[in-house]
């Protein structure tokens, strides 16, 4: 499915694109397109390629973690598991960085480089103004919630196995590619798409302030 829609689906668009005479597009890409992040990642990575290659001007924007209110998915259903529950389970040893950024700050980013019609044939991150840990994100939910919570650590061998009879069994809230995807290096640094627009997303303690409103 991952390939159908992020590498098929994306060429589909371009051809679209081509033939209806339009000239710009703009890929939402993730900032875990890399070979390394699982099948989920190599398919973005090969929607950009596709968007690259097209004679089309065209901007890719590569979010990192997005999360806002009703968000119950990656770092959102973090963010909800720490709000309910005393122990929250880490893969590996909670030390993979993450930049969790608020959707809203994703919107108002698109809108900006939408109106921005000569910016174009460029790669800009979409990331939160801060790269943390894991150990550190779930901290800081916990101090957000006022509550205190036990990190378990399970290894990676564990993980995937664990996540793999589940997916035996019929439960498939989550899969093996997530894995690679939350572990692998990112590149999060933002200060691409600060040089071109009015870029300051907000930390994550006003980003769940925003959310709760």
């Amino acid at each position: 499915a991952y390939f159908e829609i992020n590498e098929k689906g994306t060429e589909k668009l371009l051809t679209a694109c081509r033939e209806n005479k339009v000239t710009r597009f703009i890929y939402i890409s993730s900032s875990a397109a890399t070979e390394k992040a699982g099948e989920y990642g190599v398919s973005k990575l090969r929607g950009e390629e596709k968007v690259k290659s097209s004679n089309l001007d065209w901007v890719v924007l590569r979010p990192s973690e997005v999360y806002g209110p009703e968000m119950d998915e990656g770092i959102g259903k973090l963010n909800s598991w720490v709000k309910r529950f005393p122990v929250i389970p880490v893969i590996g040893d909670g030390s993979c960085f993450l930049s969790p950024v608020y959707v809203d700050d994703i919107v108002q980013a698109i809108v900006k480089i939408f109106k921005k019609k000569s910016l174009k044939n460029i790669t800009l991150n979409l990331c939160g103004p801060e790269e943390i840990t894991m150990n550190e994100v779930i901290g800081r939910f916990a101090q957000f919630h006022e509550v205190k919570r036990k990190k378990i650590y399970l290894p990676l061998w564990f993980a995937r196995l664990g996540i793999s009879l589940l997916s035996v069994i019929g439960l498939k809230f989550l899969f093996p590619d997530q894995i690679p995807r939350l572990l692998c290096d990112k590149d999060l640094t933002i200060i691409g798409a600060q040089n071109v627009i009015s870029y300051n997303p907000r930390k994550i303690e006003e980003g769940l302030r925003c959310s709760q409103s």
